[in-house]
């Protein structure tokens, strides 16, 4: 559906799927802390494609949108997912921040190329002691309290071709997932504050802008095992249609 304004802001709603998240059985639903799903968004011009989005929405009960006012930091709606240039593109949180979490999975639906080198997913817009990034195609970094976590892949990325990542926290130790596969390397993080996040594409001042595509982002903040399915299967529907 489309919502008509004077400067022609459009609203863009496409629905995925039944939602799998939350899990069916009602497991930690008051850990349900973000999801901006694929489709849900603010257009500032719905006349041709891409064009730019000034607002990502949040559908969990906390309606934390996500949210750029400067349009020359807009990410770009593709018609199957939002495209970030690597040029200061990012998206920053409104309403409440999300609290520091212990346990905590999170999920994102991507596409990126070899070419990706330290690109920033989730961070602290204020500090350089919390993100989630992207270090190459064979490394996922977490730093959480100023701690400096780093997971090796088992295998490379995929190149151009949309695939999911599920990062886990589980009584101190950190678990990657690619498309729903267990990598071997794990990390031990014991910080007491655990993941301030606030802005999607870069860290504070700027740094480390991410360069791909992103589908959906959701967050967690517990470590069922039935969240983690549901959302594997959640975000396997969502590469499919980005």
């Amino acid at each position: 559906m489309y919502l008509s304004m004077a400067n022609k802001l459009s609203l863009n709603r496409i629905k995925v799927s039944t939602s799998e998240i939350p899990p069916a059985d009602g497991t930690c639903d008051d850990g349900y802390e973000l999801h901006l799903m694929h489709g849900s968004h603010l257009l500032i011009n719905n006349t041709a494609l891409p064009t730019k989005i000034s607002r990502w929405f949040d559908v969990s009960p906390n309606q934390r949108d996500y949210k750029q006012t400067a349009q020359d930091n807009m990410p770009e709606w593709n018609g199957n997912s939002y495209d970030f240039d690597g040029e200061d593109a990012h998206l920053f949180q409104t309403g409440s921040a999300i609290t520091p979490m212990d346990d905590f999975t999170i999920g994102f639906a991507l596409s990126t190329t070899p070419s990706i080198s330290n690109g920033i997913l989730l961070a602290d817009s204020t500090s350089n002691q919390d993100f989630i990034r992207i270090s190459n195609q064979e490394q996922i970094d977490i730093k959480a309290d100023n701690q400096l976590r780093s997971i090796a892949l088992d295998d490379t990325l995929p190149d151009e071709t949309p695939y999911h990542i599920i990062i886990q926290r589980k009584l101190n130790v950190i678990r990657v997932f690619i498309n729903g596969t267990l990598q071997s390397s794990t990390a031990t993080n014991n910080a007491t504050k655990v993941l301030d996040i606030n802005t999607i594409g870069v860290r504070n001042s700027l740094l480390n802008d991410y360069l791909g595509t992103m589908g959906e982002v959701i967050v967690y903040s517990c470590a069922e095992n039935a969240v983690l399915s549901a959302m594997v299967q959640r975000l396997n529907f969502v590469i499919q249609n980005m």
